[in-house]
């Protein structure tokens, strides 16, 4: 399966924790839709691919982001880095092809 588009009317959510579940396709974009997200736990789900959104940079409360072990690919968004200077405290994709100044790795 996929990490579905429904997602992001998740307004409450403060975690997503889907390590090791086989998913594919990508991160949808309207993720970037829930506010209250802490946590996204998306490593080992090597189906996982594309690029990575740049709406996760309006999720201003995100402490932590785990990619590694997926396909996705390119470059972090500018938007993410940002995140950096604020809560956002863990950024790792170890075994990701994804270009990051601003990774914890």
């Amino acid at each position: 399966g996929s990490i579905p588009t429904e997602i992001g009317s998740l307004g409450a959510l403060e975690g997503l924790n889907v390590e090791y579940n086989s998913l594919t396709g990508s991160i949808p974009s309207y993720i970037g839709n829930c506010p209250n997200l802490e946590d996204i736990v998306i490593f080992g789900n090597r189906g996982i691919k594309g690029t990575i959104p740049s709406e996760l940079g309006k999720l201003s409360k995100l402490r932590n982001f785990y990619f590694s072990d997926t396909g996705l690919t390119g470059t972090m968004p500018d938007e993410i880095c940002i995140l950096r200077q604020n809560n956002l405290t863990n950024l790792e994709g170890y075994g990701a092809s994804v270009q990051c100044d601003c990774c914890t790795w």
